[in-house]
């Protein structure tokens, strides 16, 4: 099977109050869910959008007791174990080696020579993670993701290396942070933004965007139901108007309406 390496194809998140998960993003983003059984035990929920699947929510693990709940970001490789042996000599950590996931295919989880980690995807030849249908801006669907990083020399260096990414430079105006748009194959797959200079202590990390009708309605339903707003609304020319909020159990997610 022929698929874009680097393509943005998934994103699930790992949290420790399932339920409560699942009534906040269900209320917020009017998802819906159904139960999968995850190959290593226990309970994987398909959050739906018109009875297609947007994402992912699962329970952590005992062993990540006392980690922050996680949005995690995925993006297609050939084969995870050539992947890793690249990205390690470019910098990278593989965190999670190879993990089969049923008959779906395969991940594995790796941090960035910047301090982000995200994951990767093997297909198999029944499981297809490239749809190209996964980004949309039809509300409730993820729209977009982008890396936030202090050192975007070097990451833009590594995934341009690692996926075979073009970076191309963009401009939200004066004063903005430095921006550059991943592409392969003359397609947009990711952002790669510089860390705002008031972010204090947030580490690198990837965010993701879901798309929305109203971003204000929106940031007000989260706080409503208990988020915590980190930034916005704010305008972005040409784009569209975004925020990005802390949900009840600590993950960090944006949104974007345009």
């Amino acid at each position: 099977m022929t698929i874009t390496k680097g393509k943005f194809c998934w994103v699930d998140l790992t949290t420790t109050n399932i339920e409560a998960s699942k009534k906040f993003y269900g209320d917020l983003f009017q998802w819906t869910f159904t139960e999968e059984k995850a190959p290593q035990g226990g309970a994987y929920w398909m959050a739906n959008v018109d009875g297609k699947g947007v994402a992912g929510l699962m329970g952590q693990t005992p062993t990540q007791k006392g980690v922050t709940p996680t949005w995690n970001t995925y993006f297609t490789v050939d084969s995870l174990a050539e992947f890793a042996t690249k990205a390690e000599k470019l910098g990278a950590k593989t965190i999670v080696p190879r993990q089969p996931v049923g008959d779906f295919g395969a991940l594995a989880v790796h941090q960035d020579p910047t301090g982000a980690y995200f994951c990767t995807w093997e297909n198999t030849k029944s499981g297809d993670m490239t749809d190209k249908t996964f980004t949309s801006k039809t509300p409730g669907f993820f729209a977009w993701t982008e890396l936030v990083t202090a050192d975007i020399d070097r990451a833009g260096k590594f995934y341009s290396e690692a996926f075979g990414y073009s970076p191309e430079a963009i401009t939200f105006g004066e004063g903005s942070p430095k921006y550059y748009i991943f592409k392969s194959n003359g397609e947009p797959q990711a952002g790669l933004m510089a860390m705002p200079s008031d972010a204090g202590k947030m580490p690198p990390h990837w965010a993701n965007y879901v798309s929305v009708a109203n971003c204000d309605r929106t940031l007000e339903r989260a706080t409503q139901l208990g988020a915590k707003t980190l930034f916005g609304p704010q305008d972005i020319p040409t784009i569209g108007r975004i925020a990005t909020i802390q949900d009840p159990q600590g993950a960090v997610i944006s949104f974007i309406a345009g």
